[in-house]
C-alpha cells in the first residue's frame, strides 16, 4: 500500500443521505475534511494515479506552514486589526523551540490568517514579563486586541511546553471569543 494512503482515513459514501450531507456532486469524487469536519478540498478522479495526485494536492493545502512572526511591540498589538494576538515569550530552550514549532502543526495552519503572532525573548522581570503575567518561557499568551491592554485582555496563557492539539484548543477559544458576533 502506498504510504501516502496512511497520512488519510477513507469513509466511503454509498447512501444517499450521506452523499447529500457533504455535498457529494459527482461520483467518482474524493472530498477531503480536516479533524474539525470542515471541507478543504474537492475534486474528482478516474484511476489510481489521478487518486494520489488528488491526495498529494489535498496535503499541499492542508499540511505543516510556517509561522509569520513580528517582534513584539505594543503598538503592534493595538493594530492587529480584529485578529486574536498571541504573543510567546521565548529563550533557546528545547522547550520553547519545540512550542513553536508546534504553532506550524498542521491542525494550528488555520488560525495562522486569523492570528497576528509576535514573539519576544523571554527575560525574567522584564517589563513585557511582569505586563503579561509570564514567569517563565515558554509562554503563549492569547491577546484579545479590543480590551485594554494588560491583563484584562488575556484570553488565555499558557505556560511550559505545549503540543500542536494543546495550542489548537486554547486557538479556537481565543478566536472564538474575538470574533463573537455583537461584541
Amino acid at each position: 500500500m502506498n504510504k501516502r494512503f496512511n497520512e488519510f482515513i477513507f469513509v466511503r459514501c454509498g447512501d444517499k443521505k450521506t452523499a447529500q450531507e457533504v455535498g457529494a456532486k459527482r461520483p467518482p469524487e474524493v472530498i477531503f475534511f480536516n479533524p474539525d469536519g470542515e471541507e478543504y478540498y474537492r475534486t474528482g478522479f478516474r484511476d489510481a494515479s489521478s487518486l494520489l495526485r488528488a491526495m498529494d494536492e489535498a496535503n499541499k493545502k492542508y499540511g505543516p506552514k510556517e509561522v509569520s512572526w513580528t517582534p513584539y511591540d505594543d503598538s503592534a498589538i493595538a493594530n492587529a486589526n480584529g485578529r486574536v494576538v498571541l504573543l510567546a515569550f521565548a529563550n533557546d530552550s528545547k522547550e520553547s523551540e519545540s512550542t513553536l514549532k508546534a504553532l506550524e502543526d498542521r491542525i494550528c495552519v488555520k488560525f495562522h490568517e486569523k492570528v497576528l503572532f509576535l514573539k519576544t525573548e523571554y527575560r525574567k522581570d522584564s517589563d513585557e514579563a511582569k505586563k503579561w503575567g509570564v514567569s517563565a518561557a515558554p509562554a503563549i499568551v492569547l491577546i484579545d486586541p479590543s480590551k485594554e491592554s494588560g491583563s484584562k485582555s488575556v484570553i488565555d496563557r499558557q505556560i511550559g511546553k505545549r503540543n500542536a492539539g494543546q495550542l489548537r484548543s486554547a486557538l479556537t477559544k481565543a478566536v472564538r471569543i474575538v470574533e463573537k458576533p455583537g461584541r
